[in-house]
């Protein structure tokens, strides 16, 4: 008589991390018994064969991961675990400017659904996607944007503050096209 030998081969992994915004990294830890040989699907085209191996989705999605194993004698099996990566926004911002002093400026900010601006204290409101500057010396402001999915892009401006110089006033002076005016700016007083 012979003997009857029964193997079984086991797929097993563990993803650190199956949610995430683009670009998103899992890791990925082979858990699995009794095999020889390993083989990774990543669901976007990118395959790997390590025994523990980790991935970076590029794009938002849903992905399957497939782990496919098998041992010498040809015994197999598959584990799979769901990916879900969302949309990473891309901030847009206001160019940088430069302002009079004691003068305000809108600022604007796109690509999410949420805005985060600091720093505050110059600022109309600073949770909308458009403010209202009024800084009083130069000022960097960033803006943190953010989808309803909670992911975030950030972005920056600078608003250069220009000061007025020493005032001088004029007398209300009519001219005549062609006509020229004298005034004298050498002295404040």
């Amino acid at each position: 008589g012979g003997s009857l030998f029964v193997e079984d081969v086991i797929a097993r992994f563990e993803a650190d991390d199956t949610n995430g915004c683009e670009p998103h990294l899992v890791n990925l830890i082979n858990t699995s018994q009794r095999a020889d040989s390993w083989g990774w699907n990543f669901g976007d085209g990118n395959t790997a064969t390590d025994f523990n191996t980790s991935h970076t989705y590029q794009t938002a999605g849903i992905y399957t991961i497939v782990m496919n194993i098998a041992n010498n004698n040809g015994c197999v099996d598959t584990a799979r675990q769901e990916m879900i990566i969302r949309r990473t926004p891309e901030a847009t911002i206001s160019n940088d400017t430069t302002i009079c002093e004691g003068d305000t400026i809108l600022l604007a900010a796109g690509g999410g659904d949420i805005y985060l601006w600091s720093p505050t204290e110059s600022l109309g409101n600073a949770n909308r996607n458009i403010t209202t500057a009024f800084p009083v010396e130069d000022e960097s402001y960033s803006v943190r944007v953010v989808t309803i999915d909670g992911c975030i892009d950030s972005a920056r401006v600078n608003v250069d503050v220009q000061s007025k110089p020493d005032g001088y006033s004029l007398r209300d002076t009519n001219l005549i096209i062609g006509e020229e005016v004298q005034f004298d700016v050498s002295s404040g007083s």
